[in-house]
């Protein structure tokens, strides 16, 4: 255990001259994929050992939205199976995608991971989006360090940000007092977002903690990253499973890049006001290590739904007179005083029903091909002011269902997904020996009725 402790840490103590730091080559290196489906570069895993409707509308949300080929983690699996090292089924996802982490290559290092949980998520806008806002909230990340802290430094000590979590409105499960909920970076949503209650409940919080159910990051850092979570795991048994363990690797972090920096800059959530004597501070190295690990403050990529379902509407932004219908609803009108700005990234994208362009033939076709994603209804947060690529229904899933009506392609999924899967090299593959790719119809033939809604008009 201790060579392997030593083995990790030194990786972080290799610096390049202070001027230039470990972030500024890294991007370089990092291979974003291109803007073609199927990219061999991006890894979407989807932890799940068994089939079942909601499993079926998270792949198919994601097939639609032109992820490439995915990949199921743990699939077949039951609690107490030997591939399964002692993990149960929840905390046993850590373990499903460690195994595969450490089964790629070192050429696959700079590849892009994305694993979402399999049951409550919803892909909602196109990988492309997803990869651009990745890559745009982690320059912004690494600019606010470099505000932060001093070249020598972020050289030394590798300070960057290339895992991205999403981000909740409370602090889950460590105590308040812990680093991991007190010590972590502010929200970048507008700081009257909710009007004066703002940051005093759980739904007016603005969302600034670590949430480990959706995940972003190249193979290299998230290896490293999990292969911490699995020693916590072997260390103490936690009964808020992997994000306990993920929470504390993020409060340690913020913690002592806290003081790296000489600041104290604790932020409470609910309006709580703690003394420093009452606050837990853990063990901390004098050496900063760094594991490049932040969260969606902006809530831009990952949408995370417990306590945020009044903050969403489903709208079609061309249509002002309910777009501003909406804001009044929701409160912000008069705190933003402007409208819902629509996404620049979203603007420049291909329309979303370009894939049909090949059968002309059907009126209803050719009025879809026309639209562009202002003119789809689309999953917006008023407070945040974004249209979020990702929604994860964790704590009350009561929106489910119904919201899973009112998707950009409802009534258009069946053609859309036979155009999707017809690309050359598209598969569905999984990390079992004895079923390692699978088709569609082999996981969700049976729940068609569930995952397709071919009537729109009934629920808009």
């Amino acid at each position: 255990m201790g060579e392997f402790l030593c083995s990790m840490k030194s990786k972080r103590y290799v610096p390049a001259t202070p001027e230039a730091g470990r972030f500024s080559s890294y991007w370089e290196k990092l291979r974003i994929p291109a803007s073609t489906p199927h990219s061999h570069n991006l890894h979407v895993l989807i932890p799940g050992n068994a089939a079942n409707s909601r499993i079926c509308r998270t792949l198919a949300t994601a097939i639609i939205n032109d992820y490439p080929s995915i990949k199921i983690i743990n699939w077949g699996l039951k609690g107490g199976d030997a591939e399964m090292n002692g993990y149960d089924m929840t905390t046993g996802k850590n373990w499903g995608v460690l195994k595969y982490l450490r089964s790629l290559p070192p050429e696959k290092d700079k590849d892009l991971v994305i694993m979402v949980d399999a049951h409550d998520v919803v892909f909602q806008l196109p990988v492309d989006i997803t990869l651009q806002r990745y890559k745009s909230a982690n320059r912004n990340a690494i600019s606010r360090l470099k505000g932060q802290h001093d070249d020598h430094d972020i050289a030394k000590y590798g300070l960057s940000q290339t895992i991205l979590m999403g981000a909740e409105k409370f602090c889950w499960p460590l105590d308040h007092r812990h680093p991991a909920c007190y010590a972590v970076p502010e929200s970048l949503i507008k700081a009257n977002a909710y009007g004066e209650n703002t940051d005093q409940s759980l739904e007016t919080n603005r969302p600034r903690w670590l949430n480990s159910g959706t995940i972003i990051g190249p193979v290299d850092d998230l290896r490293e990253l999990y292969e911490w979570a699995h020693l916590l795991w072997k260390g103490y048994p936690a009964w808020g499973g992997d994000q306990d363990y993920f929470s504390n690797i993020y409060g340690t972090q913020e913690l002592s890049r806290q003081r790296l920096r000489g600041t104290k800059n604790w932020v409470f959530g609910f309006g709580e006001k703690l003394e420093e004597k009452d606050l837990i501070i853990p063990n901390v190295e004098t050496e900063h290590t760094d594991y490049h690990l932040g969260v969606d403050l902006n809530s831009s990529i990952f949408q995370t739904l417990n306590k945020a379902l009044d903050d969403m509407s489903s709208v079609v932004h061309s249509n002002r007179t309910d777009l501003s219908s909406k804001d009044h609803l929701h409160g912000t009108a008069s705190i933003y005083q402007e409208h819902f700005p629509f996404p620049q990234d979203l603007l420049k994208q291909r329309p979303p029903f370009q894939g049909l362009q090949d059968d002309m033939e059907s009126t209803d076709r050719s009025e879809q091909l026309k639209k562009t994603w202002r003119d789809v209804r689309l999953h917006s947060n008023f407070h945040a002011r974004s249209i979020p690529s990702i929604m994860h229904y964790n704590g009350d899933k009561s929106h489910m269902d119904d919201w899973w009506h009112r998707q950009w392609w409802t009534g258009w999924g069946r053609e859309l997904m036979e155009v999707k899967m017809s690309r050359p090299g598209f598969q569905i593959s999984t990390d079992s020996k004895s079923n390692p790719k699978l088709l569609w119809t082999d996981i969700c033939s049976e729940f068609d009725d569930e995952v397709f809604v071919d009537q729109v008009e009934s629920y808009l």
